[in-house]
């Protein structure tokens, strides 16, 4: 963490006070880089340094923890008479700053018994999850131009996954998670392994679900995240009543998807073409497989294999 003192060109009580500058190192885990950040703005507020200017150079991104720490920091700063100015900041930041919404930080419940359902009280599942159900429900009554209305009916048929995503059990038990690398899609795929192996999968279905899993995480890596290792992709291997669910959810960008599109791989390999080829070994490897783009809550691949006794 490096830190300088730059006079503020400014007229009243900013002229009495100087900017002080903090950049910290390009390299580590971007979590690290947050925390450091974190306890030198502290630190400053301590010493009552209130203009602050951030440079921004080795963030590559910006996840929501990085913008609510600099917008919390703006308010208190500017209560206390001062400012906070980001310095170098790349398109992808500046990405992340304008997408960014409360509602990707704040947990939203409709009422009081979804907020004591995720704490661990004790509340009837069945009343959760049929008003939940019925929130879906109303929310596809409503009037759609006609222009839109095919998209509509496209989104409403992916959302019909949605009762039975919320009817499982997605806890820290069933999830890995690891950081957007490709060096770490092995470690997801031992994890799913071994909660398929406990599902009473055979040696060659679970061979299968290693290339698909790897597959589609892999697309998570290079196309969602660009390769960028600063975020992180949660996985989770569920069994109930004769399926075995995998959900890959990131928070990354999302694609047009299209499980009724067609892949010619004879055509592929004469054009040298790779584009579309994940996909296609994910359907063939799956019995259902559905995708949840959302940029609040984040994108879900949902791939559900049944599970022959």
């Amino acid at each position: 963490m490096n830190q300088k003192e730059t006079p503020v060109a400014a007229k009243g009580n900013e002229a009495k006070n100087k900017y002080v500058q903090l950049s910290i190192s390009d390299e580590g885990m971007i979590d690290k880089k947050i925390a450091a950040l974190e306890k030198k703005i502290h630190q400053l507020l301590k010493e009552e340094q209130y203009f602050i200017a951030v440079d921004m150079s080795s963030f590559r991104v910006a996840p929501k923890q990085l913008i609510v720490l600099l917008v919390q920091t703006a308010s208190q700063v500017r209560r206390l008479g001062g400012n906070i100015k980001l310095e170098n900041v790349n398109t992808m930041v500046e990405n992340n700053l304008f997408t960014f919404s409360p509602n990707t930080y704040l947990s939203l419940e409709s009422t009081e018994k979804y907020a004591l359902h995720d704490f661990g009280e004790k509340v009837d599942l069945d009343d959760v999850y049929a008003g939940k159900q019925n929130e879906n429900n109303a929310a596809t009554t409503i009037n759609v131009e006609p222009e839109i209305k095919k998209t509509v009916e496209h989104e409403t048929q992916q959302s019909a996954i949605l009762p039975v995503l919320n009817s499982l059990k997605l806890s820290d038990d069933n999830k890995v998670r690891v950081n957007s690398s490709s060096d770490n899609l092995y470690q997801i795929c031992d994890f799913i392994l071994l909660r398929a192996k406990e599902a009473g999968f055979d040696e060659h279905e679970l061979a299968r679900i290693k290339v698909t899993v790897y597959e589609a995480c892999l697309n998570v890596v290079e196309h969602a995240y660009y390769s960028n290792p600063d975020y992180w992709i949660d996985v989770y291997g569920v069994k109930k009543q004769g399926n075995f669910y995998i959900i890959i959810h990131d928070w990354g960008r999302s694609f047009d998807f299209n499980p009724n599109r067609e892949y010619d791989v004879e055509m592929a390999v004469k054009e040298r073409k790779t584009g579309g080829f994940g996909l296609h070994i994910i359907k063939r490897s799956v019995d259902e497989i559905y995708y949840l783009a959302d940029q609040h809550v984040g994108n879900r691949l949902i791939l559900i294999k049944k599970i022959n006794s």
